[in-house]
């Protein structure tokens, strides 16, 4: 495999298959299927014959060369589409729960917490993909 890592930080941004016909120059990177603007000469380097971590994801390690550290702090990105999934139950949740907020009901503090905490779903550490759903009350 091949890592295309930029200088000032040594995170591995891209990678490549043995095969690849990867060039970096003094205006960009170009590979098979794409050309990488922002990477050159001046501020990446390319590693070649390189066994990255098995949960390699862009951005997630740092590599020097020999040794792969993994970027302190580093989040999975948020997959838009699962994203998209999650909030569209928690809208047909809540949009299940507007009768309740009717002038002519009063709702309970378990309304109240039950509608909130479905608001507060994105806010989850996990999500989308690690939801606690809260209950609904009876």
């Amino acid at each position: 495999m091949k890592t295309l890592i930029f200088n000032d930080t040594n995170i591995s941004t891209y990678m490549f298959e043995d095969g690849d016909a990867v060039t970096v120059s003094a205006t960009n990177t170009t590979t098979p299927n794409q050309i990488i603007g922002d990477m050159k000469s001046d501020n990446a380097t390319l590693y070649e014959n390189v066994t990255p971590p098995a949960d390699w994801v862009g951005g997630r390690y740092t590599f020097d060369g020999t040794t792969w550290t993994e970027v302190v702090g580093w989040t999975k990105p948020i997959d838009p589409s699962e994203a998209a999934e999650v909030r569209t139950k928690r809208n047909i949740l809540l949009a299940e729960t507007d009768w309740w907020a009717l002038s002519d009901h009063t709702m309970t503090q378990a309304e109240i917490d039950y509608r909130q905490a479905l608001r507060d779903v994105t806010a989850q550490e996990g999500f989308p993909t690690e939801i606690t759903w809260p209950t609904k009350p009876q």
